[in-house]
């Protein structure tokens, strides 16, 4: 058998979450088994969100923000991976299509809520809302920051305790035109604890 080392052998791969990885049962007798690497995620506390947003959402988005994660309680931190999001714009069926005509990005964020205002955690351009880069067909869009400037890790965690992850405009830079739908996916933990 060959060393894991060699690449010849056991090639590098960017694993998914549906492949397998081979393990010790410690507590079947070291009994050699396997599992799935998404089952990792969930060991270490990671949760993965995906979801649609429709046109119709999206276009009230604005006045209505869309909720993606509720609130989970008193001293309860939803933290979505600060690093990346993919937001892939699905094709859209009108014809002709017509692009969401923002004003300017779009958030996903917690509400903005006293004393201390809301986290901004993603910032999609209207390029990633509309996904207009052709040949493209998933945008990563890269962690923003709070709202006064600070990182959202080394900032104050305030606004996020008990609060809800939503997707949303600023007043006057939501769409009043546009047609297909965005699916948001990215990687986040619950963390408890925060009685701030």
């Amino acid at each position: 058998m060959a060393k894991i080392e060699n690449k010849v052998a056991y090639p590098l791969v960017k694993p998914q979450s549906n492949d397998y990885v081979v393990l010790t049962d410690v507590s079947d007798n070291n009994a050699t088994k396997t599992c799935l690497v998404g089952d990792l995620f969930g060991f270490f506390g990671w949760k993965t969100f995906s979801r649609t947003l429709l046109a119709s959402e999206i276009l009230a988005a604005e006045a209505t923000p869309i909720i993606l994660i509720p609130a989970q309680g008193p001293g309860v931190i939803v933290m979505p991976e600060i690093g990346q999001l993919v937001a892939m714009t699905i094709t859209q069926t009108a014809v002709p299509p017509v692009q969401f005509n923002c004003a300017n990005q779009a958030w996903i964020k917690t509400p903005l809520t006293a004393p201390y205002g809301s986290t901004n955690i993603y910032a999609l351009d209207q390029d990633n809302v509309n996904n207009a880069q052709p040949g493209y067909p998933a945008n990563t869009v890269y962690g923003s920051r709070d709202n006064t400037g600070d990182n959202t890790y080394g900032g104050n965690m305030s606004p996020m305790v008990n609060q809800p992850i939503i997707f949303t405009f600023d007043a006057g830079d939501g769409p009043t035109l546009g047609n297909g739908a965005i699916t948001v996916t990215f990687r986040y933990r619950v963390l408890t604890g925060f009685n701030l």
